[in-house]
């Protein structure tokens, strides 16, 4: 008998993938971040190059893990149903895999190669990331109510989906099932993912599915260019390194889900909150639109971006270069991608432009500031100049009020 056998537990089992893939990208680019940038940080030639490329692999992984999300929403949105960006902060509790924003060194690899692991594979996770034992039986009453599913890996939970939607085929056939509107969907006509698709109906459904555990894990045992393989190659270049020279440490030392108290990095690590959750919410409004027009949409999807890009990702490396205690010695600080409690989607379209106008003015007045003040980091002035630019470009594409 399938795990899943109606609707509400395929929405629910969607969304906790969807915090999942989320909250994955987080810890990679986290770990990303936290690499050193040049050979004035105890690092030789070779070293610096291994590190770039480090660098360079992890935040691939971390795009595509952008990709499975963007995959997920397809498949909530295909159901009916609306996208999950939202998630726990970190340090997350979960009974399957706990979460945390660690910087870049062996136990942290280990911990990714476990959670990326083929399906059916059997190797200990790293010491401190070990989750509570979970239930073997996931099955729950035989009632109305979603309930937990425990899954091993991140294919596996994939595979309870994919039968899940199987059943709900067989169960009311596929018209019944695939009611979502099909330009509700996110494709690459918006999006730089390579391997986005719509999803219409159980072939496609199924082809990204696919898509998603090939990339994580590899399949039918070729795994050659999956994540499982890039984390594993990293480890055993690590080793390497380390075996040459012992006290070579490619990472800053960054606080483990870092709580700021030093001024400066507290300021830049709200400049990055508040960017990191604007974003996130401009993601929200595409995957949920109403009235947007195909401009519109993509003039979203490319502030979205641009924010990613030129916003959230230089103010990272920035973050792990910065103290996180008060009188400036100790740890460094590091992003926390913490959401706001009121963090949500905005369902009104009028209403929501002129938020994001809003929000954009704020925080290009705040980053000015930043940018202005004596001593603190170079590459500031660049964020603001860029939060400025994204901000008019999203301005001269909002329509005037009605009425």
């Amino acid at each position: 008998m399938p795990r899943i056998s109606d609707r509400e537990e395929l929405v629910y089992l969607l969304a906790e993938a969807s915090e999942l893939e989320h909250a994955l990208c987080c810890c990679y680019l986290f770990a990303a971040f936290s690499l050193k940038r040049d050979q004035s940080e105890d690092l030789s030639a070779s070293e610096l190059d291994a590190v770039k490329r480090w660098e360079r692999t992890i935040a691939g992984v971390a795009v595509q893990e952008m990709l499975h999300l963007a995959l997920a929403s397809n498949l909530l949105t295909a159901l009916g149903a609306a996208p999950h960006l939202r998630r726990p902060n970190f340090p997350i509790h979960s009974k399957y895999l706990p979460l945390s924003l660690r910087r870049f060194e062996e136990r942290t690899l280990d911990h990714f190669i476990f959670i990326e692991r083929p399906d059916g594979m059997v190797i200990p996770d790293a010491p401190g990331f070990e989750a509570p034992l979970a239930s073997a039986d996931g099955s729950g009453p035989d009632g109305v109510e979603p309930v937990d599913v425990p899954f091993a890996t991140v294919g596996h939970l994939y595979r309870d989906i994919e039968e899940g939607f199987k059943a709900l085929c067989a169960k009311y056939g596929e018209e019944r099932v695939f009611i979502g509107p099909p330009r509700a969907q996110a494709t690459a006509a918006y999006f730089p993912f390579r391997g986005l698709m719509a999803v219409t109906d159980m072939a496609s459904a199924v082809k990204a599915i696919e898509e998603i555990v090939e990339q994580g894990e590899g399949l039918r045992g070729d795994i050659e260019n999956s994540h499982y393989a890039r984390f594993l190659s990293i480890r055993g270049e690590l080793d390497r390194l380390r075996a040459g020279r012992p006290e070579f440490e490619p990472a800053r030392p960054v606080m483990e889900n870092p709580v700021i108290e030093h001024p400066d990095a507290r300021a830049v690590g709200e400049l990055f909150n508040a960017s990191y959750a604007l974003m996130v919410e401009m993601l929200m409004r595409f995957f949920s639109h109403t009235e947007e027009s195909d401009e519109e949409l993509s003039t979203l999807v490319a502030t979205a971006v641009g924010m990613m890009q030129s916003v959230v990702k230089p103010l990272g490396p920035m973050l792990t270069s910065m103290p996180a205690g008060a009188a400036g010695d100790g740890a460094r600080a590091g992003p926390g991608f913490e959401f706001y409690a009121s963090i949500d989607l905005l369902p009104h379209r009028d209403a929501a432009w002129a938020i994001f106008d809003e929000r954009f003015t704020e925080l290009a007045e705040f980053s000015g500031q930043l940018a202005a003040r004596a001593g603190l980091l170079a590459g500031l002035d660049r964020v603001h100049a860029r939060i400025e630019s994204l901000a008019a470009n999203l301005r001269r594409h909002r329509r005037a009020p009605v009425g």
